[in-house]
């Protein structure tokens, strides 16, 4: 049962009904294009599974038979909300018959709340993104304290349905608008230019959330409007892009001959950069201190002075990239287990992400580079020594 999706859960002290579904024919493959908010769907995902908490007790408890009215409840919900699926019905304890499932009968031991969460952990690797969508409103049901749960998972939006080329579904509760606003400036960068119909059709959000959160990214400057082009008969519709000088970014490259500072506009574009070269021995807190200064130096040349939003810095390996520390790179004396994320961040007074600088190099390709939207290829990195870099299945491969 790995490709069944659970549809809706009733559930409580010694009695519970899972309502699962088979894949609709014709569901597309998910892609994992968009890599980062894969990895934030993923994360919410977990976090809506930790608010279930735990199971109360060891064992069910004897229980009277629950009102063969909430089950038939819960199967219409199901089917009004997911026509034309194929039901499996899971049952702990006494269960009416329900008419149109196959029936599976769960051992009286079983703990529902444990087995939730395998079923939902069993759908994450499949869809990360549609399942965080699916989650949204969990918490806010959660486990009630008397240990009973009734939860039936919302329809996917028909235009993610029916997308020849799935796009990461959105989440269209007001809690995860942070994750929407992302979707839709991405959408924006890749296409270059989006009308708002256009929008909802890429990314599965409704009309009335891509009108609301395009609204705020105008109010906050971040998107600016085109003129109008005719799509036919009726209102013409208003290509959005993103305003270059909304904000700009600082990358920092440390080579053992050369540090490299850039600043980059929202769409990417160089708009101020700086060198400085390298000379044995390399000491660690002067090499710091002198890239922290030449990232200050470049982000005082942005155009009007406009906000540095991040900064990152690209590193020789090897490298913990979680941790931001090196981990003893060739052509460094000196070097092993410097935290360079840590002491550039104090010093510019900002979280700076750090990463290989390959790894980096291969990024930078997928974004605007060579590679382009390419699911899968190798990027080769020849400076001061050779490394590599390499996307798979439209994700970074570490």
């Amino acid at each position: 049962m790995r490709d069944l999706d659970l549809l809706a859960v009733h559930a409580g002290p010694g009695h519970a009904l899972f309502l699962l579904g088979e894949p609709p024919a014709g569901r597309p493959r998910f892609s994992r294009r968009a890599t980062a908010l894969v990895r934030d769907a993923a994360a919410y995902a977990h976090a809506a599974l930790d608010a279930l908490g735990t199971d109360p007790a060891e064992g069910p408890e004897p229980r009277p038979e629950p009102a063969p009215r909430a089950y038939r409840e819960l199967l219409d919900a199901v089917r009004e909300r997911h026509p034309g699926r194929a039901l499996h019905a899971l049952t702990l304890g006494p269960a009416p018959a329900l008419e149109g499932t196959r029936h599976h009968t769960l051992a009286p031991a079983t703990r529902w709340p444990s087995l939730l969460r395998v079923l939902l952990l069993a759908e994450l690797p499949r869809d990360p993104v549609a399942l965080a969508a699916a989650l949204a409103g969990l918490p806010a049901t959660g486990v009630r304290p008397d240990g009973a749960l009734r939860w039936v998972r919302p329809p996917a939006p028909p235009s993610a349905q029916s997308a020849p080329r799935p796009a990461p579904r959105a989440f269209n509760q007001l809690a995860l608008g942070s994750y929407n606003e992302k979707l839709v400036i991405e959408s924006i960068r890749e296409a270059g230019t989006l009308s708002r119909v256009e929008i909802a059709a890429s990314t599965g959000l409704t009309p009335q959330a891509v009108s609301r959160i395009t609204r705020n990214l105008l109010t906050s400057g971040l998107i600016v409007q085109d003129e109008g082009r005719s799509a036919g008969a009726g209102k013409p519709r208003i290509p959005l892009r993103l305003r270059p000088d909304a904000g700009y970014a600082v990358g920092i490259h440390l080579d053992p001959w050369m540090i490299t500072a850039v600043a980059v506009d929202l769409c990417g574009q160089v708009v101020a950069r700086r060198r400085m070269p390298l000379e044995a021995p390399r000491d660690p807190e002067e090499c710091l201190a002198r890239m922290a200064a030449l990232a200050r130096e470049v982000a005082a040349e942005v155009p009007d002075a406009g906000p540095v939003l991040g900064y990152g810095a690209a590193l020789p390996g090897p490298l913990d990239r979680r941790a931001g520390v090196l981990l003893d790179p060739p052509l460094f004396e000196d070097w092993a287990r410097v935290d360079v994320g840590a002491s550039l961040s104090a010093r510019l007074g900002s979280p700076v992400v750090v990463e290989k600088d390959a790894t980096a190099a291969a990024i930078g390709e997928r974004w605007l580079g060579a590679a382009e939207r390419a699911e899968d290829f190798v990027y080769l990195y020849l400076g001061a020594g050779a490394g590599s870099g390499a996307f798979l299945n439209g994700d970074v491969h570490r």
